[in-house]
């Protein structure tokens, strides 16, 4: 099981690393500024962000226990809770079914989305994408 949570944590954060980087290659198209640059800024944050956290970490460790009442680690808590649950009881019956149904409509709403650039009721439609994170 802590081969999952391991493998959970490094896809989780390397997803939000590839949603940072495309969001700020998306500001540089924007603003006009050359992509290459903001890639190289972000990939100089990035390390530079590892060390800051390692050290800020090994600072706060020296001093406290993680986790406590006063440093609570939610989003641990929820990939163990994920992955007991998973191991344990299997995902409920008709999961995939609703993966499914989910992802028809997202990329049915999308489809609507880009063929109604261009009419009134295109901005009722929601988005496919803050469908997925709950926004």
């Amino acid at each position: 099981m802590s081969a999952n949570l391991l493998l959970g944590g490094f896809v989780e954060s390397g997803a939000s690393q590839a949603a940072q980087h495309m969001g700020g290659q998306k500001t540089a198209y924007m603003t006009e500024t050359a992509p290459r640059a903001v890639f190289y800024g972000q990939i100089i944050g990035s390390f530079v962000g590892t060390l800051i956290a390692t050290l800020a970490y090994r600072l706060y460790t020296s001093v406290q226990t993680f986790p406590s009442k006063e440093f609570d680690i939610p989003d641990a808590h929820m990939w163990l809770v994920a992955a007991r649950f998973i191991h344990q009881q299997g995902l409920p019956p008709r999961a995939l079914d609703f993966s499914i149904a989910a992802f028809v409509i997202g990329a049915g709403l999308s489809v609507l989305r880009i063929m109604g650039q261009r009419y009134w009721w295109r901005k009722f439609i929601p988005s496919g994408v803050a469908m997925a994170i709950g926004k």
